[in-house]
């Protein structure tokens, strides 16, 4: 009866699933696309029918990608062009003819491999088969007001990778409708493949190469081209995997949302360029009254004002960062800017003093420390806030986190120089010894909601066994893993144990297997595509347990089952998710918020035997006993499944070891256990 009833709770599971959202593929591919559709010429309105083949290789890591492609022209007659984009260097090179031309990128950005967070989800369809093809999910994103082009994007529902793209809109001043396909995609690039080829070599931008000037048809197709290779991936905008958030504490703030909802002003605050003044009058540059004048001129909402203050002045970074070389450290540019326009604008602020401690790069949960940093606090609607200038301005991804972050994770890596602690805006404040002990989180995963709850410190201490927990506020961890190696660099993963507590926290048991010292570093997809470094810890053990084992590998999740939150949330609190028994008698309890009809299942892991037999489980309006004599040492999985409706919902599974036999281990089933199958 228990399969009929997990037959059912598998087909109950892909009703309650919700639609599918917008996704990412990995970050670095070569996919072979054919492109074909039509394009209406704007000066003569003929209609050109489209059909190009191409090669992408594609890192968004290195922010490279090149294209080779087989261009017609009207004679029937091929032409070769390949293209390097660098987004480092705001450069194309391109190849026509055995020549090089460059050409400026005018500040775009590599819009990372996903489908774009403002797309809907359309519908699912298999590709080939009915018995053996490939499910698509379909996305469908108006883009309009960014890129001048609506998109149909889909991708196989498994792993996000991308099977076609359509888009119409004005694309370099021509209505066009096209549609890429991607074949024989590889998450693999060639070696050396962004390697600049000497024809290339001593010719710089703009569009001069060799001692030749661009012709204008060559410009014209150039300039096309580039702005095609900037939309054709999967969308002229991706999603930007960051949910700003704020908390209670320091007032109502609306930034969830941040990119939708300040879109307007972020547009009008961007035309403000120190090096182009697009509509803009001169004396900007020259005075904040003009320029706080011009930011506000459509507003008089002080959020907005803020916003547009934060995105000039990231947006400005290069020039601001040039006058700092001339007045002082860039941070202080920054930060002053922002206090002076506030000044300005009537709203109190102030500039904070003290130390920022980030990784040293991305792949590395090593710190570097700056004891001279500078960023603001703003006060809004009577509660003060923080705003992170320089910060926001070095990433793209990290932007919306820093305009007005929640203050328990921007602690994480920023701690006031003040004597007042109150400018950490916690409600339990912190030291600055307790602040340098801590473990260090990388920035990615911060703004991402991620933070270590416990230990507080990086060095952990430990005698047998310790535990980490990690929080998730806004679920954004797609993954989580945990790796324990030696000082001679072996792993031993096998002695850590990973469980989902809540909806929101992880929990890492970690049993050293013998007196030393460890590095346990943490890691989980944030990006949905690749895991990223989360943090690490220095563990020091100083005593084991005699005949310690391995934690079994390969059973699944550990823990709730987060798809059902609705049942799993009727428990109260949770339980210890491994437990230890000394003597084969199984015996705990659940509380619960109200009496349940559940059904739970043992099962020994060395053989993968079931023996539901030997469980029993008795109910009360408040509480679950689980009772057990398990005939043989060892580790076994228990799964408690709730009713829910008319099925059975898997919503706890626990790891019990077992250390010695139990004296009588013979089934001795209870009836709710029995009943609840009829």
């Amino acid at each position: 009866m228990i399969r009929e009833a997990l037959l059912l709770l598998s087909a109950a599971s892909a009703v309650l699933a919700a639609n599918p959202t917008p996704c990412c593929c990995k970050h670095q591919f070569t996919t072979d696309m054919i492109e074909v559709g039509g394009k209406v010429d704007p000066n003569t309105g003929t209609p050109e029918p489209i059909t190009i083949k191409s090669t992408l290789y594609f890192d968004y890591d290195a922010k490279k990608q090149r294209v080779e492609r087989t261009m017609e022209n009207d004679d029937g007659s091929t032409y070769n062009m390949t293209i390097y984009v660098d987004y480092h260097q705001q450069v194309t090179r391109s190849i026509v003819d055995g020549k090089c031309y460059v050409t400026n990128l005018q500040n775009a950005v590599m819009q990372e491999p996903c489908v774009p967070a403002v797309a809907t989800f359309v519908g699912t369809r298999v590709l080939g088969s009915a018995n053996n093809g490939v499910t698509v999910n379909s996305f469908y994103a108006d883009m309009q007001k960014a890129a001048n082009v609506t998109m149909k994007v889909s991708v196989t529902a498994d792993d996000c990778t991308p099977v076609s793209a359509s888009s119409y809109g004005v694309i370099g001043g021509a209505v066009e409708e096209i549609t890429y396909f991607f074949t024989n995609l590889q998450y693999s690039l060639p070696h050396q493949v962004f390697h600049i080829p000497a024809a290339c070599h001593g010719v710089h931008g703009p569009v001069v190469g060799r001692d030749v000037k661009l012709p204008v048809y060559l410009q014209r197709l150039l300039n096309v081209e580039c702005e095609k290779i900037k939309k054709q991936l999967m969308g002229s905008i991706s999603s930007k995997r960051v949910s700003p958030i704020h908390v209670d504490l320091n007032g109502d703030c609306p930034r969830t949302g941040a990119e939708e909802k300040f879109a307007i002003v972020d547009e009008h605050a961007r035309k403000v360029a120190i090096d182009t003044y697009v509509q803009a009058p001169k004396t900007l540059m020259t005075s904040d009254v003009d320029l706080v004048a011009y930011l506000c001129r459509n507003t008089s909402d002080d959020v907005n004002k803020i916003r547009a203050f934060y995105t000039w002045i990231i947006t400005n970074k290069r020039q601001l960062q040039a006058l700092s070389r001339d007045v002082s450290k860039e941070e202080d540019v920054f930060a002053n800017k922002l206090h002076a326009l506030f000044s300005v604008a009537g709203i109190q602020s102030k500039v904070i003093k003290g130390v920022h401690k980030v990784p040293t790069e991305n792949t590395n949960t090593n710190a570097s420390i700056h004891a001279d940093h500078s960023w603001n606090v703003v006060n809004l609607a009577g509660k003060w806030h923080v705003l992170d200038c320089h910060c926001g301005a070095s990433d793209i991804l990290l932007e919306s986190f820093y305009f007005l972050p929640d203050p328990r994770q921007f602690i994480s890596n920023h701690f006031p120089l003040d004597v007042d602690p109150s400018w950490q805006l916690l409600q339990e404040p912190i030291t600055l010894e307790e602040f340098n002990q801590a473990p260090v989180v990388s920035e990615f995963a911060t703004s991402r909601g991620v933070r270590v709850v416990f230990p507080k410190t990086r060095i952990v201490n430990v005698r047998h066994s310790f535990d980490v927990s990690v929080d998730d506020i806004h679920n954004a961890l797609t993954d989580f893993t945990a790796v324990l190696c030696s000082e001679d660099g072996l792993s031993h993963d096998g002695f850590v144990f990973i469980s989902r507590t809540d909806m929101n926290t992880y929990t890492v048991n970690v049993r050293p297997p013998f007196v030393g010292n460890f590095r346990l570093t943490l890691q989980g997809k944030l990006s949905i595509t690749r895991i990223e470094p989360i943090t690490e810890f220095i563990v020091v053990c100083s005593a084991v347990k005699k005949h310690i084992r391995k934690f079994p590998k390969g059973y699944g999740t550990w823990g709730i089952e987060t798809k059902f939150p609705e049942l799993f949330n009727k428990l109260c609190p949770m339980p210890q998710t491994f437990q230890e028994v000394k003597d084969g008698s199984l015996d705990f309890s659940i509380s619960t918020k109200t009496k349940l009809e559940v059904y739970v299942s043992l099962r020994r892991l060395e053989d993968d035997q079931n023996l539901d037999e030997y469980m029993n489980t008795e109910t009360s309006l408040s509480l679950i006993k689980l009772k057990s004599l398990l005939p043989k040492k060892g580790f076994y999985r228990v799964c408690v499944y709730v009713r829910g409706a008319d099925l059975l919902y898997p919503v706890l599974y626990l790891l019990v070891e077992n250390k010695k036999v139990a004296q009588c281990p013979t089934p001795s089933v209870g009836y709710s256990n029995q009943d609840i199958l009829i």
